[in-house]
């Protein structure tokens, strides 16, 4: 190792002028390739202006490399010959080698493969299948340095094994989730941006990540739900579909005539601009209820102008309803003492300072 040492010492011109020639090349291609990506953006979109300067970049590094090696030719076979007579030093360069080609190829690699599952699935999916292809890899690359150090890789597998169980034990519910997670993306019962109902809560999915989902409530707040939740329990996606129904139950009056009813709620969907021809509103007579007559007013809308529908329509029922004389009952009930009894007449006297209630069966009760 000294006479490498001594050797690099006293050709350290060479090797610094071999440095200094590609890192002056790369800096001058990376300059020009700023100044060709910013003429082509506006014309071929960031994403593409992007593309062609780094593709300049590399291919504009091969002359640049030639010309660095080709000045420098005898001092790299020196340089070369001293190295391979070092013990211990061409393992270091082996390793060096595999970790300077393997990482970025690793990267380059999990980049098309998100961008490919991008293409045919969701975002979800893209991420995981990247994360879950980059750490293989990382185990992978680590695995062939340690050979190249010389470990007994039986014996890391085996205490990695143990290492492993011993995890798993003490965290089942973390792998559950994480188990869980892999299945909703693979599912896609929901996606980032939708609106999900899962028990009382609802709320906008922001993320959807290995251990949880991240749900934003309409009163902004941040809700942490565990994916072995979702996945056992029943989740509602609101939002799926480009169109919904609004469903408003009405009552009315027993007085209340059933197919005037029908006529002007028929009216209030027709005249309402943000109600959908197609599929025609729904005018259900549902059942004979405690104060009044109740029925089902259901209308379509797009998913986007739900909450204005909601607002709005039930404004112009209103309206309606009072133009046309219909009664909106509210909830009354009256008491009897048996099938064949009257009511109780009772009636509130108001000729004295204390009201009195006058009992039919006798005397009065003051209240």
């Amino acid at each position: 190792m000294s006479e490498l040492l001594r050797y690099l010492l006293s050709w350290s011109h060479p090797v610094v002028a071999i440095f200094l020639s590609l890192l002056i090349g790369y800096l001058l291609l990376r300059l020009l390739s700023v100044f060709v990506q910013r003429g082509l953006r506006q014309q071929l979109g960031e994403r593409s202006a992007r593309s062609i300067a780094r593709s300049m970049i590399a291919l504009g590094m091969i002359p640049v490399l030639g010309i660095t090696l080709e000045m420098e030719l005898v001092s790299l076979r020196a340089l070369a010959e001293v190295i391979a007579e070092t013990p211990g030093v061409v393992p270091g360069l082996r390793i060096l080698l595999i970790l300077a080609i393997g990482y970025p190829l690793l990267r380059l690699g999990v980049g098309q493969l998100r961008r490919a599952i991008l293409r045919k699935s969701s975002v979800q999916a893209s991420q995981l299948a990247g994360k879950a292809v980059f750490y293989i890899g990382i185990i992978a690359l680590l695995s062939i340095v340690l050979h190249e150090m010389g470990f007994n890789l039986t014996a890391v597998i085996g205490a990695a094994g143990i290492l492993g169980v011993a995890i798993g034990f003490a965290s089942q519910t973390s792998l559950a989730n994480i188990i869980s997670g892999i299945f909703l993306i693979g599912e896609r019962p929901f996606a980032v941006g939708e609106l999900i109902q899962v028990g009382d809560l609802i709320g906008t999915v922001i993320a959807i990540d290995l251990l949880s989902v991240k749900v934003r409530t309409p009163d902004n707040r941040l809700v942490r739900i565990p994916n072995e939740h979702l996945l056992k329990g029943i989740v509602t996606t609101i939002n799926r579909y480009p169109i919904r129904r609004l469903d408003v139950r009405l009552s009315v009056a027993y007085k209340e005539d059933v197919a005037h009813v029908r006529r002007v709620l028929a009216d209030v969907a027709d005249r309402h601009p943000l109600c959908l021809d197609e599929p025609k509103p729904l005018i259900i007579f549902d059942k004979f209820g405690d104060s009044g007559l109740e029925f089902l007013f259901a209308v379509w809308v797009v998913r986007e102008r739900f909450l204005d529908l909601k607002n709005g329509i039930m404004d112009m029922v209103k309206e309606r309803f009072d133009a046309e004389g219909i009664e909106i009952p509210f909830p009354h009930i009256s008491l009897y003492a048996g099938e064949a009894s009257q009511p109780f007449p009772i009636r509130v006297v108001n000729d004295t300072p204390s009201t009195s209630v006058v009992n039919p069966i006798g005397g009065t009760d003051p209240t």
